[in-house]
This record gives C-alpha cells, structure tokens and sequence, in this order.
C-alpha cells in the first residue's frame, strides 16, 4: 500500500469535502480519532456524529435528546442507528465506516466558514462516479499480508501505537440502478426506515445548499453515509416530473 499524504497522531483530524472537475462540492466532512476510538461528522451538522468503538461497537446519533427528537421528529434515544463493525475481511484490517459522494449529488455550494478550514482534503469525484472517504482500523497480525486498492488515495494514516486507523479514497461504479435509489431516498420520511437526514422543518428542494444524508446498510452489515442533495440532479427523471 503507498505511503499516506498525512501522518497522524492518536488525535489526528481529517476534514474534506469532495469536488468534482467543474468545481461543484460536497459539503465538509471531518474524521478525527482520540486513542482506539473515532469519530465521523459533517460539519454543518455539529451536534450528529459517528461514533466507531474499539471493542467493535458503533452507533449514530446525536448529542442531545432536543436535538433528535427535532431531526427524527420522534421522542426517545439520541442514537439513530447502533451496530457492529463487520469482522476483518484480510486479517489484521477492518473497514469502519464510509461516506460515498456520488458526482451527480454535488452543487454549486457557498459552506459558511470553509475558507477558513486549514488542511482541507478535496477529493476528486470522476463524471459519473461516487468517490467514497473510507475508514479502515488496522493492528498487527501474526502473518501480515500485503493490502492493495485499485484506483485509490490513501489519504491518511492514524497512528495510535498498537493500531492504525487508514482513511482511504476510494471510487465507486455510480450507474442508473444508483441514480433510482437515490430519487427514491430523497422521498424517504426523516428518521424512518434506514434513516434519511433532512434539517428539521424539511428540505427546501429549490435550495442548491439542501442536503440529504443516507445511512445505508452494506452487503458485508457495517454503515456507510451516503451525501445526496435534497433535489435531483438536472435533468434527471425526478428533475423533469
């Protein structure tokens, strides 16, 4: 595997938002660790996070009980989903969480304060495809193996001694059984089924700076976020309707 852009401590932060080639965004994200633990956030969203647990739990939620009942729209717990992270699919390496930026999803986005963010990451999204910001946690194996990934940036490495936490971009294939499934998700009631995200009040769909966030179960059972904007894509056939 190459050799991470940014070498981490066991308090690193990562903070990204993904661009594609005609300049449109994503909104801001950020990864940061504390020991054997770490944490996933949008930044626009301060008071939701991912939080991924050494001993392998994992949940999402928010900060306070005021503010989830204002996003889901129902009283109860602060955590919308909670899971266990997939077993080691290579020994010694476990993929924790994921936030996938399909290229149809970016907008012409004005992010309040996001020039003033040192160390922004700004990974590519190709036309057509989704750029996922995966993180993997890695610790040492009796018989190491050799990890390779095709098309991808290994964007950081979080050092906390006896593990290692691995932020990688990787592409994803972004077709039209894709495109459905996100018209579809952008119909979804907040906070019901597998949860999809809009600020309370509801989404605005004529706002370009309107977002969606789709917490999604994979093949393999752990979560990914995936950032859609809370109106199609032009041109799309839930744009024309």
């Amino acid at each position: 595997m190459s050799d991470p852009a940014l070498k981490l401590g066991p308090k690193g932060v990562v903070r990204w938002r993904a661009v594609s080639a005609d300049s449109r965004v994503s909104p801001s994200f950020k990864i940061w660790t504390n020991g054997h633990d770490a944490y996933v956030a949008q930044r626009s969203l301060k008071d939701l996070k991912v939080s991924l647990h050494k001993d392998g739990n994992a949940h999402a939620g928010f900060t306070h009980h005021e503010t989830a009942e204002a996003w889901t729209g129902k009283a109860g717990s602060k955590w919308l989903s909670d899971w266990t992270a997939p077993a080691a699919s290579i020994p010694g390496w476990q993929e924790l969480f994921a936030v996938i930026h399909p290229e149809p999803e970016l907008r012409t986005l004005n992010e309040e304060g996001i020039d003033n963010v040192k160390g922004l990451v700004q990974p590519l999204v190709p036309d057509g495809m989704a750029t996922g910001m995966h993180l993997f946690r890695s610790e040492p194996v009796v018989q190491p193996r050799r990890v390779t990934f095709a098309d991808a940036i290994h964007v950081a490495t979080f050092d906390s001694g006896d593990i290692e936490f691995h932020l990688m971009a990787l592409l994803h294939t972004w077709g039209e059984e894709q495109r459905e499934w996100a018209s579809k998700a952008r119909l979804a009631e907040p906070g019901g089924g597998e949860h999809s995200l809009a600020q309370p009040g509801g989404v605005n769909p004529a706002s370009p700076t309107a977002r969606l966030l789709k917490l999604v179960t994979t093949t393999e059972g752990g979560k990914w976020y995936v950032d859609l904007a809370g109106h199609p894509p032009e041109g799309s056939v839930s744009a024309a309707s």
